[in-house]
């Protein structure tokens, strides 16, 4: 197929707002839609390919597969193998496990899975994760296996039926993409059956049916209205509306109208047409692979977030690294003349087997924990540790011998208890823990909790990492339920933006170390004094500044407290537990232990 500049330049528009979104420019909250144009345009082409391939008897799968491992593969590699080798120095194990496990996904065009099933609670952040943004790989990929079979299939025989497959499966995934991204949010943005009618939107552009010729006034009409749409969809769609959905509809029918219409010149054309914007869409695609893992690992050096100077930076860093990519990589190696294929094959297949068992084994290795001696971080176990209170979680007292202790809330809470645990202050009560109420809608809880409420002496509330607001309004109903009892509110605790960048603090160094708390952090725990009478809060972060003049990442022997920025390990657990209950707050949850049972 002929080269078209504004397939180029619309190629650069996706991968800017790609990058500019994730260097977090306010101004692009919708730059994610890139990955969509991107899609239409992937199915547009791949089409082009295998039905004019088809209708002059050229296409063979064998070459077809050939050429996608020459696009892929000599670009995808070097920003796998050294992503791992910069993990190594820079990523705490639990992070570095996560790249291994992604890396070895990534190899397997199927980190769009791997990130569906691992989303959710005790995930990563984001913004750390290098090579997160393989998923949209993993989408074309699976896309490009099944895809070309069914329509060599369908092209060969019953080419009749070829338009209706398109458009039955465009609107079959269309209708579960609308139906399922509310409810099913991780799934439905990463993977392919609520993904794959974006390429089959292209694939539909791309096949020419019987139609009438659009006056070419309209014709460059239509693709300027396209640019638009793409423009108005990186301005005006954020990430806070369930995605792809219907909203998607807006960038890909947007690109579909520059793929039909964008030869007929015009503005668009001249536009998209641009030399610079044409470069940067040669280079799209390494540009692609090479922004997320300098954006992350720039973040993991940092305490806090990078400033915009920094960022701007990195964003040229993207683009020369990419440029250069596309010009001494990917383009000697699409050349069958400089690289045939067996030499091509054989080398990429030693590569990215080697590259794929380093990556295997950083993630059985749990993050090679060894690289940071001293520092109690093994197998990613704060998770287990944490889950190990769920062994508290009962539906009644069952011994009268000893005072009663609830202690109510998410994870947050399974901390609490780990520190009464290690204290060993509160071997003599009857801990129970519940996580289905909060102080704000006690009454509202279940009747089991509500039971157990009534029997516990003594309740603890532990606060989450978001404040609810308008908790006071429900103050009468709370202190009627639990008039006569001790009980607390715990307050929040974060230890800020990044841990990666304290990984290399020398074992000497790390008592000194203190978290850089995050502005919302504060904020939070401001609501939650409010909400209650000053002698029922325990201002954990103000009784760490008291005691240690803020909230300390290791303890004395260098331990680090926390692994993911929220949850305790076990020596965090000790650490707070020594800190936190001997402030006076808690002498009247302490009394209890020598008041009667009930």
């Amino acid at each position: 197929m002929e080269r078209r500049n504004d397939i180029d330049g619309l190629r650069a528009v996706a991968v800017l707002g790609v990058v500019l979104h994730h260097a977090g420019l306010s101004a692009l909250p919708g730059g994610f839609v890139g990955v969509d144009v991107f899609f239409v345009i992937s199915g547009f082409l791949i089409s082009r390919i295998i039905t004019d391939g088809v209708a002059d008897g050229s296409f063979s799968l064998a070459h077809f597969y050939e050429r996608r491992a020459r696009r892929i593969l000599p670009a995808l590699i070097p920003v796998v193998a050294l992503s791992l080798i910069a993990g190594y120095w820079l990523l705490l194990p639990d992070d570095y496990e996560n790249l291994g496990q992604s890396a070895v996904a990534t190899l397997l065009f199927a980190n769009n899975v791997l990130l569906t099933l691992t989303s959710g609670y005790w995930d990563l952040a984001a913004t750390f994760k290098p090579l997160l943004h393989t998923w949209s790989l993993g989408v074309e990929e699976q896309f490009y296996i099944a895809y070309p079979l069914l329509a060599l299939m369908v092209l060969r025989r019953r080419p009749q039926l070829f338009a209706p497959m398109l458009a039955g499966g465009f609107a079959i995934s269309l209708l579960l993409s609308v139906t399922l991204s509310a409810r099913y949010p991780d799934a439905s943005f990463y993977l392919i059956h609520t993904r794959a009618w974006e390429l089959l939107l292209g694939a539909l552009t791309a096949w020419r049916s019987p139609h009438t010729p659009q006056p070419e006034r309209i014709a460059r009409a239509l693709a300027l209205t396209g640019l638009a749409m793409i423009i108005g969809a990186m301005l005006l769609i954020d990430e806070t509306a369930p995605y792809p959905g219907w909203r998607a509809l807006l960038p890909c029918v947007g690109t579909a109208l520059i793929l039909r219409h964008g030869a007929a010149g015009g503005l668009a054309q001249r536009l998209l047409g641009w030399g610079p914007l044409v470069l940067v869409g040669l280079a799209s695609y390494s540009i692609y692979l090479w922004h997320q893992p300098l954006f992350a690992f720039a973040r993991a050096l940092s305490v806090t977030p990078p400033g915009a100077d920094v960022m701007a930076a990195l964003t040229l860093a993207t683009l020369a690294i990419g440029t250069a990519s596309w010009r001494w990589i990917e383009q000697p190696f699409r050349d069958a003349r400089r690289w045939p294929r067996r030499p091509f094959l054989t080398l990429g297949i030693a590569v990215t087997a080697l590259t794929g068992a380093v990556a295997l084994a950083v993630s059985i290795t749990s993050g090679v924990p060894q690289r940071v001696p001293g520092m109690g971080l093994g197998a990613g176990d704060y998770a287990a540790y944490n889950n190990a209170a769920l062994r508290f979680h009962k539906d009644a007292f069952t011994d009268p011998a000893r005072p009663n202790l609830l202690v109510v809330g998410n994870s947050m809470a399974r901390d609490m208890v780990n520190m009464l645990v290690e204290s060993r202050r509160f071997d003599g009560f009857e801990i129970v823990y519940r996580a289905d109420a909060n102080l704000c809608g006690l009454s509202r809880a279940p009747a089991t909790t509500r039971q157990l409420v009534a029997d516990a002496q003594a309740v603890l509330f532990v606060a989450s990492m978001s404040a609810p607001l308008g908790c006071k309004t429900a103050a009468a109903a709370r202190d009627t339920i639990l008039a006569g009892k001790a009980w607390l509110l715990i307050g929040p605790k974060h230890f800020g933006y990044n841990l990666n960048a304290w990984m290399r603090v020398p074992a000497s160094q790390r008592p000194g170390v203190r978290a850089v708390l995050l502005p919302k952090t504060v904020s939070d725990n401001a609501i939650y004094a409010a909400q209650v009478p000053r002698d029922h809060y325990v201002d954990l972060l103000g009784i760490m500044q008291r005691r240690h003049g803020g909230l300390p990442v290791f303890d004395a022997q260098g331990r680090i407290l926390s692994a993911d920025r929220v949850h305790l390990t076990q020596a965090g657990a000790q650490f707070f537990a020594e800190s936190v209950l001997d402030d006076p707050t808690w002498r009247p949850i302490l009394r209890t232990r020598q008041s009667s049972p009930r």
